[in-house]
């Protein structure tokens, strides 16, 4: 059920020999490499920069607040991960670092250094030689930093929100433009109406589009040759396929409808851009758009109710059907809590693919995850936010808020649409 977490996808594995000039060491000789460097084990060393106050050091299973910077060998930034809360500390998520990470203390700021083919497990690492190390400067954050961390940032996306308005405004007056503001902050003008018929959530929107920088710098289309695809875009609505901006305003148009979206950054891709493309960290778009058809499909559940005569199944947005089985009590959880459920999975046909509580399936305990962070199926990320702490529910999910067209196993077709009879045992 479980996607790997997105910070380190890491595997035991020992440093092999590697050479630097004439001169070959074995791993456990790198701290002469790495001056004021602890060896943790064989191609896996630590520093600490900054120590914290808190005398316990960090134990698997707890929940962790993050940031983590990753570094080339020659110390350039590779990538920033950014801070991350809720991040629980598993072998399975941290790898081969876990080791590195129990030696830390909630409040330190720390230099891993890792063989490169102990992160990779002997796959490819295009532009690392075999046998270097990369560098992760790691900073635990104690509650009080998180709370000091989170008004920071949240102070920042203000301001930055603020000044982003205020020149798409100067924009606007500056080019005799007076588009609509959606209350999210979508701004559009329809420059050819449609037809009156809209796409409903879930639907598949075909789309032409052409897309700029504020500058007017082109970046994208599919009606322009330059950029080597000119067949229409195709993507179900509302289902987190594309931008939110696109979302919104494709949900706006009709058919054949035309418009301009001056779309602000976090409703594009806020700061984290598309790599290796035109479009920065916080740039706001603009696209040209029409939307040239909607197809429309057949509910994948609709047969199966009529068939079962189920009557009270609820739909979300999104489109994931769910009937309560039993009322739990108090509050739903929050996106970024930590969720533990029992579940059995089915599908169409009602043949169990797994389960927690059914021993022919090898693992009989409760399943956690963080609701809400993209670790299993979107369809789960929905339906345990509408539970509430021992509630009990069946979750009658369509295949593309599951596994969509990837089969993850020869007991899930692609494009299986899901059913789960699923409770929430806890949540923190």
């Amino acid at each position: 059920m479980k996607k790997l977490l997105l910070l380190v996808a890491i595997g035991l594995m020992n440093c092999s020999l590697f050479a630097q000039g004439n001169i070959s060491f074995t791993p456990i000789d790198a701290p002469m490499l790495f001056p004021g460097f602890t060896p943790v084990s064989k191609g896996l060393f630590t520093r600490i920069v900054k120590k914290g106050a808190d005398t316990k050091t960090l134990q698997l299973e707890q929940n962790l607040a993050l940031q983590i910077i990753m570094l080339s060998p020659n110390d350039q930034v590779m990538r920033d991960f950014g801070f991350q809360k809720n991040i629980p500390l598993k072998k399975e998520a941290f790898g081969f670092m876990t080791n590195a990470m129990l030696t830390f203390h909630e409040g330190d700021s720390a230099i891993i250094k890792v063989c490169i083919d102990s992160l990779t497990q002997g796959q490819e690492h295009p532009g690392i030689d075999n046998g270097a190390f990369v560098g992760y400067i790691v900073k635990v954050y104690t509650s009080a930093e998180v709370a000091k961390k989170e008004e920071v940032l949240k102070q920042q996306a203000i301001a930055k929100k603020l000044k982003e308005e205020a020149d798409m405004k100067k924009y606007f007056a500056a080019n005799k433009i007076n588009p609509i503001r959606t209350k999210e902050g979508l701004y559009y003008v329809i420059t050819k109406p449609g037809n009156g018929e809209m796409a409903a959530s879930g639907e598949t929107v075909v789309a032409n589009y052409r897309g700029k920088l504020m500058d007017g710098t082109a970046f994208d289309s599919n009606m322009d040759t330059v950029f080597h695809h000119v067949s229409p875009f195709e993507f179900p609505l509302n289902q987190h396929r594309v931008i939110q901006g696109w979302d919104l305003a494709f949900g706006i148009l009709s058919k054949g409808g035309k418009a301009t979206l001056y779309v602000p950054s976090e409703l594009a891709y806020g700061e984290n851009p598309p790599p290796g493309g035109k479009i920065k960290a916080g740039d706001p778009l603009i696209f040209d758009v029409e939307l040239v058809d909607i197809k429309k499909v057949e509910d994948q559940f609709t047969q199966y109710f009529k068939s079962k005569n189920i009557t009270n199944a609820k739909k979300t947005a999104e489109g994931v059907y769910y009937v309560i089985t039993k009322a739990g009590t108090g509050a739903t959880p929050t996106a970024g809590q930590n969720v533990t459920a029992n579940y059995t999975g089915k599908l169409l046909d009602e043949t169990a693919f797994d389960s927690s509580v059914d021993p022919a399936f090898g693992h009989v305990s409760p399943f956690s995850f963080n609701v809400g962070q993209g670790q299993v199926i979107r369809g789960w990320d929905i339906g345990f936010l509408l539970l509430n702490k021992g509630a009990k529910a069946t979750l009658y999910i369509p295949s593309e808020l599951a596994y969509g067209a990837n089969s993850p196993s020869a007991k899930i077709p692609a494009n299986s649409p899901m059913i789960f009879e699923v409770e929430l045992v806890d949540f923190k």
